[in-house]
């Protein structure tokens, strides 16, 4: 069970009235995520839904030969729960906590329960998931589209607002992998934003020292996803 004296974070679950998450709150556990943790594999069973706090989680389509391609990014304002919503029995994709932190898990059997008896939460829970299918959409286009240069601008506006914190705790081999490319590639592309006076490197550690300006040199996508997501549609 997880207290409200700090909780809910998560953005989905804030959204709920209060007695409705009262009730709901005695489901939950509490539970740390560490960077590079699986939470959900591709063809595993989905017997736990993670709804996000602090912790940072990246979608991860999944080929036979092991290569992953990231399709979207869950914080604070979402969860794993698209596919258990749809009443999916396993996941086809993996999440993977990419920045730790702290999260809020319901068994199955308790969200089933919620989406039959809660129609508040069932709101939430599908509009959530629009707002999940949208970033996939949008990212799988992104990355075809746009410059690494702008793709890796707004990964880093996204995986703050993810956050809500400027220091990331992310290496550049994290970055690469997070964008699909090179090491060398992305080192490149962050020195000339690091250039530009938009974020600032360290050991395992970016921090965005201007928001505003690294914006600028975000490709539209980042742009696109905030106007659909700033006004939730429940």
């Amino acid at each position: 069970m997880v207290t409200r004296i700090t909780w809910p974070r998560n953005r989905l679950l804030a959204a709920l009235p209060a007695h409705q998450l009262t009730h709901l709150a005695r489901e939950f556990e509490h539970v740390e995520c560490h960077r590079g943790e699986m939470l959900l594999d591709a063809d595993g069973a989905l017997d736990d839904i993670f709804f996000f706090d602090s912790a940072v989680a990246v979608v991860l389509a999944v080929y036979p030969d092991g290569e992953a391609v990231t399709v979207a990014a869950m914080g604070h304002d979402g969860s794993s729960a698209a596919e258990a919503v749809l009443e999916g029995q396993t996941s086809s994709v993996r999440f993977l906590v990419y920045i730790p932190g702290t999260a809020a898990k319901l068994p199955r059997a308790a969200f089933r329960h919620a989406m039959r008896t809660m129609p508040a939460f069932r709101r939430v829970m599908y509009a959530h998931v629009r707002a999940y299918l949208e970033q996939m959409t949008i990212t799988v286009a992104c990355r075809s589209a746009h410059s690494l240069k702008r793709r890796l601008a707004r990964w880093l506006l996204t995986l703050r607002d993810a956050n809500e914190n400027d220091a990331l705790p992310l290496s550049h081999t994290e970055l690469a992998s997070l964008l699909g490319v090179q090491r060398p590639s992305l080192t490149k592309a962050l020195l000339e934003l690091e250039h530009e006076g938009c974020v600032a490197g360290g050991l395992r550690k970016l921090t965005l020292v201007n928001r505003r300006v690294l914006a600028k040199f975000s490709c539209e996508c980042y742009h696109l996803l905030r106007k659909r997501t700033a006004s939730p549609r429940w």
